[in-house]
């Protein structure tokens, strides 16, 4: 699966829907090598915990504000601290 999200990925920045791809660097590296020199990289080495994120194009303000208010609408009647529990299997409710 992982995999199939560093293609897609690969794919928008070739495309340039994306402007960054973070990954693995023994995958990335022989990608970037084949660009000869279409991608810029940065070869310091990052601390990156495994997590989640929902990125947005910074002009799709409405997208972004929907999804904002979906997580705020979800943390106030508790069905986001299920979610979490349901897929990560920790509690995410403070206290």
């Amino acid at each position: 699966m992982r995999t199939l999200f560093l293609i897609a990925a690969i794919t928008a920045l070739r495309d340039g829907a994306v402007d960054v791809v973070v990954g693995p660097r023994a995958v990335l590296v022989p990608i970037m090598l084949e660009s000869k020199g279409v991608f810029d990289y940065n070869y310091e080495p990052q601390s990156y915990e495994l997590g989640r994120a929902a990125v947005f194009r910074a002009h799709d303000v409405d997208r972004r504000f929907a999804f904002e208010d979906a997580l705020y609408d979800m943390s106030k009647d508790g069905s986001l601290g299920d979610l979490v529990f349901k897929w990560f299997g920790y509690s995410a409710n403070p206290g």
